[in-house]
């Protein structure tokens, strides 16, 4: 199913980064205190809506998915707390992605955050931390992520093994892509 956040709203996340906000675009702000778990379909940010995991709040993506934007405005997700992907082999993020303080944990499988169009994607790790786990050497045994537009790098980097397996020397995994990589 489709899950639509939509209406107006003072545009918040705009002015706390000191931005100015796109004309037309509507503002609605979901904040996550709890947990979320998210197993299938779509949550659909419209018009310049922002999805905030505050540092309470866990977002739990178990199988496939979308979290993408409608309407003439890209929506934000904003991770303080801890946004997981349990399982399955590839899920999509469309909005930005700025985890500025939370962690990001990739148990299998690709978080994949790409664009519409001619859109890129941003995942800013601007602190907190990105852990993923090596359960194997098959595609989508190991966490990663992977962006169609630039990645910003800060903060703390775990890996862990998973499932009892011990990488061989000379096995190397992928698990940071993007069009650009830096930190």
């Amino acid at each position: 199913g489709v899950v639509t956040l939509s209406g107006t709203n003072v545009p918040s996340l705009w002015s706390a980064f000191g931005w100015s906000a796109p004309a037309g675009c509507g503002y609605t702000n979901f904040y996550n205190f709890g947990m979320v778990r998210k197993f299938a379909g779509t949550l659909d940010l419209k018009d310049g809506s922002a999805f905030y995991n505050l540092a309470s709040g866990t977002y739990e993506i178990n199988g496939d998915g979308k979290l993408t934007y409608s309407g003439g405005c890209a929506g934000l997700f904003y991770n303080e707390g801890l946004l997981r992907k349990r399982s399955g082999t590839n899920s999509i993020f469309m909005p930005t992605l700025k985890n500025l303080g939370g962690t990001i944990q990739v148990d299998a499988g690709t978080l994949a955050l790409n664009m519409y169009g001619d859109a890129y994607s941003e995942f800013n790790q601007g602190g907190g931390t990105l852990s993923f786990a090596l359960g194997g050497r098959d595609a989508g045994e190991w966490g990663q992520i992977t962006c169609t537009g630039g990645v910003t790098l800060g903060g703390a980097l775990n890996v862990s093994l998973a499932n009892g397996f011990a990488p061989a020397p000379g096995d190397e995994f992928r698990i940071i892509a993007g069009y650009w990589v830096r930190g």
